[in-house]
């Protein structure tokens, strides 16, 4: 959590000769509760700089105590101003902690000394922190004041948040950087449009709209609180029993910040920890909330979430009380998952005997019992936007965007390749500057092999390289100026080059291959190449120049297994960069915008328009053109709102993409859209993988079953599942199953009746209130009272991470249970009653005698 620290240090000085008249003022301030709230906008842009007017400092005659809930400063006597030669604010960066200062000076009065008792610090629109000072101060007729008002940035949670995230926040806030803040969640539940503070840390103020994904947000301090509760009741055969259990929030990893500004300028002291490659943030995996109200119930705790039962033909995929499965019996899922995506689990019972096969979707979100598209933001670059200090991508001298797993894509520009993990922001960039050294200064093209955790890049000017991620090497393969490469069947890599054509197969040796236009003293007229991935006979569209009309490109169709090359489609409608043609994984659909290609012709047919950036780009490279990029889900075409095959028909439609110019599918119809994450199907009946036992394993595809078991079996991905038996006949039933989602946060439940409260509140947390070692009564009751009940101003004791905020020990001991919800604690534990003047700690009798200490945090009225 990041927390802000005010402190204002008063230096007396003599108008005429500059020297010291008075011992220096040092007094910690108070920060309004308002200028916290300041901070939740998606970019909390120069709250101490406004923008580029820098906050001022006043002094006021007021002697009422600042209060944390009004944000004003009355009876000002007078506001400062920077003088002359100096720099306000400045931003350290090479200190710690963190923290920026203003400096303001005030002149001496005109007419009569000023006696002041509080000091402030103002924005044009609000007050943004006060103090009143311990004694009045007295400003004579002979004395300027200089006022240095600090601001302290620190990480209070330890390593829930990077020291780079830390610092680079506090930079913006004296606008000397730019961070933006987004999270991202894995699902989402439509709550009532308001504002949220996240339950499990007390961190996260949730914008209007719901749950939607990498809604923006930003951290505050930990002084906000937020408590939801939530409670249903839902009565299904299937399972033991009713449930009645907590409605959880959907949320995964926290991804904050993009950072797109290196900080420069005299109000800019980075010292050592400067870090203009900053980009994104990561925060540590949301822990799941797990209320298990009873003990003899099944607890679905993350990435497990409820299975829910369903007899042949049922229409909805969660909670459905009228069609509950007929058999008693029912899967139970373990092991260590090691998917990415959100997933849902169907298990088919195929037989009255018990076998069972099993299928699953990927998914983004849903409404109730029906799928849905719900966007989610990404740290992704499109061409509009650059890409963050030292991250390669789509930038408009960018070429393509690759799928390196179902969760990481490999972008790149002229100068050097990012490989990017989209659901946490974490990235690696190779180029001229890093360990070990990409040396391209004219990349137009990059393949990759992800079997083998390969990346191929062509430069046009110092040839092909290849990065090794596995292995953490770079080699420079061939020193030949490279036009183009792609990786085909069997991952074998083609690259064209000056002069020749080769393959990974023996980069020493030319493969036979001419064309008259190109091969004969022309082959800088290569822009790219693509290879098929599925064809037996190694297929190849190297797009060139055109030898005819020079403002055309043209697509050479070549084939290994014969040799031979001939002409395809020639026309200023083929484009330039490698994203503009692909093919499909199988199937040989070859594609670009708005038309299929016909291997070996020059012949075209015209499909459905694939999303194109409407807006045109002035290209660094190729001039003023529109970018767009063909992608494929297996071997169907994306197209605006359909998939498309081979033949141009639609297999489904989906919600409209828009005007976009990137769709690059990565996993079960989950695709990057633009800057988004979006998914193609909202149905319940396409984008399910069908598996089956093939005697040994789980095999995609396959259409055979397998008998139920009570051990536990190894599904895919990790994952184990075994069949719980149940108490009545029958335990199976043919066409029954299955269905549960599988994903890192907690999913919601589709109760049928829900009942919520939820509230903030911003009072001062009280942190570190050390107890004085204390006695534990040798007889009952076993009870002590906290010392800060005797206050009339405590509130409570609440906080949302009870073992954060407060550390306890019985006789030196550390206390390793806190319970606050009444429970009787066990031997070196307690029990914390948070009302109130009976605010008390309550232990057991074997710690009669023995001596309690510690410190806890609490809040005052």
């Amino acid at each position: 959590m990041v927390r802000l620290k005010g402190k204002v240090r008063i230096e007396f000085h003599h108008v005429e000769t500059g020297k010291e008249t008075q011992p220096p003022v040092e007094q910690e301030n108070l920060i309004f509760n308002q200028t916290y709230v300041n901070l939740l906008g998606a970019s909390p842009v120069g709250l101490f700089s406004n923008g580029g007017s820098p906050a001022i400092i006043v002094i006021s005659s007021t002697t009422t105590p600042p209060s944390t809930n009004n944000p004003s400063i009355t009876n000002i006597l007078a506001s400062g101003f920077i003088p002359s030669g100096v720099t306000s604010p400045v931003w350290y960066e090479s200190v710690t902690p963190n923290f920026g200062e203003i400096q303001n000076q005030i002149n001496a009065p005109t007419s009569s000394p000023r006696v002041f008792q509080t000091v402030g610090l103002v924005n044009n629109t609000s007050a943004l922190t006060a103090t009143l000072l311990s004694l009045p101060c007295t400003q004579n007729l002979f004395e300027v004041l200089t006022i240095f008002y600090r601001i302290e940035v620190t990480n209070s949670s330890g390593g829930r948040l990077s020291r780079r995230f830390v610092r680079d926040f506090g930079g913006t806030i004296f606008g000397r950087k730019n961070c933006n803040h987004f999270f991202l969640s894995t699902s989402f539940v439509d709550p009532p449009t308001q504002e949220y503070i996240d339950p499990i840390t007390a961190e996260f103020l949730i914008g209007p709209g719901g749950f939607r994904g990498w809604n923006s947000g930003t951290i505050i301090s930990s002084h906000y609180k937020y408590k939801q509760s939530a409670t249903f009741q839902i009565v299904q055969s299937g399972l033991p029993g009713a449930t009645d259990e907590y409605i959880g929030l959907i949320f995964n990893s926290m991804l904050t910040g993009v950072s797109n500004t290196v900080p420069t300028g005299a109000g800019f002291v980075g010292g050592g920890n400067v870090e203009a490659t900053s980009s994104a943030y990561r925060i540590s995996r949301y822990n799941p909330i797990t209320i298990n109200i009873d003990p003899l119930k099944p607890v679905f705790q993350p990435p497990f979430q409820k299975i829910w039962t369903h007899r042949a033909g049922a229409p909805l995929p969660f909670f459905d009380p009228n069609n509950a499965a007929i058999g008693s019996s029912y899967p139970a899922t373990g092991g260590t998952w090691t998917g990415r995506w959100p997933e849902i689990y169907r298990f088919t019972i195929t037989s009255n005997t018990g076998d069972y096969r099993f299928s699953r979707r990927f998914h983004l979100g849903f409404n109730g019992n029906t799928y849905s598209d719900r966007t989610v933001v990404c740290p992704f670059r499109h061409p509009s936007t650059p890409a963050a200090a030292g991250m390669h991508g789509w930038r408009t001298e960018d070429n393509d965007l690759l799928r390196w797993s179902n969760t990481q894509i490999v972008q790149y520009d002229q100068t050097g390749v990012t490989l990017l993990d989209l659901t946490n922001g974490n990235y690696t960039s190779w180029d001229v500057s890093t360990t070990p050294a990409l040396n391209v200064t004219a990349l137009r093209q990059c393949a990759v092999d992800t079997t083998n955790q390969l990346i191929y890049c062509a430069c046009r000017n110092t040839g092909l390289w290849i990065i090794n991620v596995g292995a953490g090497t770079i080699t420079q393969q061939v020193a030949t100026a490279c036009y183009g490469v792609d990786v085909g069947r069997n991952n074998v890599a083609f690259a064209i080059f000056e002069g020749f054509l080769r393959n990974s197969t023996n980069w020493t040796t030319n493969l036979t291959f001419t064309y008259t236009g190109l091969t004969d003293g022309f082959w800088s007229r290569a822009l790219f190449l693509k290879a098929d991935p599925d064809n037996v006979n190694d297929h190849l569209a190297i797009i060139i120049v055109s030898p005819s009309t020079a403002s055309n490109r043209r697509v050479v169709w070549y084939q290994l297994s014969t040799t031979t090359s001939s002409t395809g489609f020639d026309s200023s409608g083929v484009s330039q960069w490698p994203a503009s043609l692909d093919v499909s994984d199988v199937g040989g659909f070859w594609a670009i915008n708005g038309r299929s290609l016909i291997f070996g012709s020059a012949s075209t047919n015209v499909i459905n328009t694939v999303p194109i950036l409407n807006t045109d780009i002035n290209h660094s490279v190729w001039g003023n053109v529109r970018l767009y990029k063909i992608s494929f889900y297996n071997n169907f075409l994306i197209c605006a709102t359909t998939l498309i095959n081979s033949s141009n028909v639609a297999q489904t439609s989906f919600a409209d993409f828009g005007s976009v110019a990137t769709v690059l599918h990565m996993q079960g119809g989950i695709v990057i859209l633009g800057s988004i994450l979006r998914q193609c199907f909202t149905d319940n009946v396409y984008p399910w993988e069908e598996y089956g036992w093939n005697g040994s394993t789980w095999e995609l595809g396959n259409s055979n079953s397998k008998p139920t078991h009570n051990t536990n079996d190894a599904l895919i991905q990790g994952l184990t599942i075994r069949w719980e038996p149940g108490a009545t006949s029958p335990q199976f039933q043919s066409g029954d199953f299955f269905t549960q989602g599988i994903c890192n946060g907690t999913w919601k439940d589709n109760g049928t009746t829900i009942y919520y409260e939820n509230f903030w509140y911003d009072k001062a947390v009280h942190f570190d209130v050390a107890l004085t070692p204390t006695a534990i009564p040798s007889s009952p009751p076993y009870e002590l009272p906290f010392p800060a009940a005797a206050n009339p101003l405590f509130l409570r004791i609440e906080t949302d991470s009870v073992y954060e905020l407060n550390k306890f020990t019985i006789n030196g001991v550390a206390v390793p249970t806190i319970y606050t919800n009444g429970e009787a604690p066990g031997p070196g534990e307690l029990t914390i009653t948070p009302t109130g003047s009976g605010a008390k700690a309550t232990f057991n009798s074997a710690d009669a005698s023995k001596t309690w200490a510690g410190t806890y945090s609490w809040i005052e009225i």
